[in-house]
Order: structure tokens, then sequence, then C-alpha cells
């Protein structure tokens, strides 16, 4: 039934605060399945509206992307991964591009387990997909994030 509500600020922030730490808490796989899914667009709509109230929002994001529990990575890695895809065009906005650079090294980790360990990785290798398709998807898409960044953040280019 969350996925019926509009975004609005005032329903998405209040959802938001209600629902991301519940989602980090939940123990049943199919509730955490049907939950993240629909917050997705809220997410995009208080990101395109350029509003100061997602820092907490994004540094739980961040955290649960590298949650020990499998359900709980999968589901936030899936939840950040609609974010970039439900609305991308918060990436033209500082603070779309401050909410995609502090997610870089949650998708950068998911992308080097799912890569470095596929065969073993409890989450299967849904993370390592997701981050490839943010990288290659609406980051590159995005003029605010160059080719050459890209694939120094995820690997693909030795630096040194």
């Amino acid at each position: 039934m969350l996925a019926l509500l509009h975004p609005a600020t005032a329903v998405s922030q209040s959802l938001l605060e209600a629902s991301i730490p519940l989602l980090s808490k939940e123990q049943n796989e199919g509730a955490i399945a049907a939950l993240a899914p629909s917050l997705g667009m809220h997410v995009a709509f208080l990101l395109k509206t350029d509003t100061d109230k997602l820092n907490n929002v994004t540094q739980l994001l961040v955290k649960e992307m590298n949650s020990s529990k499998p359900a709980v990575r999968r589901a936030f890695t899936s939840l950040a991964g609609d974010i970039f895809y439900e609305g991308g065009g918060f990436l033209d906005g500082e603070k779309g591009v401050a909410f995609a650079n502090a997610l870089v090294p949650a998708f950068e980790t998911s992308l080097k387990n799912a890569s470095g360990n596929l065969l073993n990785n409890p989450a299967g290798a849904l993370e390592g997909y997701v981050a490839a398709a943010v990288f290659l998807g609406p980051f590159l898409r995005s003029e605010q994030f160059s080719e050459y960044k890209l694939c120094v953040c995820t690997g693909l280019i030795d630096t040194s």
C-alpha cells in the first residue's frame, strides 16, 4: 500500500523518517522485499526538491548497504538503485550530487564483494549488478561524473 502514496514533501519526509529505521530492523524477508521498493520514489522526490531533510536517511542507507545481514544489505542496495533509476534527474542539483557521492563507497564495496566472491556471497550477485547498473547508467549519463572518475571509483582503472 505504501507504493500507492504519491510523493509530496510532507508525505515523503514522514514516510522516510518512519520507515527507513524500521526497514533496517525488520527480520522478515517478505516484509523487507515489500517495503524497500516503495521508498525509492520518495527519496528521489525529496532530492529533486532540494530538501535538507535527507541527511539521516543518507547515513542510514550507506550504513545498511554494508550491513552484515544479507537480506538487509540486498534491500538497501536495491533501494539505492531504485532511487537513481526512479528519478535520476536529481543528479543535476547540488544535494543530489552530494547524495550520490555519499553512496559511491557503499556501491564500490558492493561491486568488490560481488566480483571477488561471487560463488560464496550470501547475498548473491544482486548487489554487484545494482552497483554496476548505477555506475554505468545514471552516473555515466550525468555531467557531474566524468567517465574517468567513474572508472577510478569502480576500480576499473589503476591510477598508481
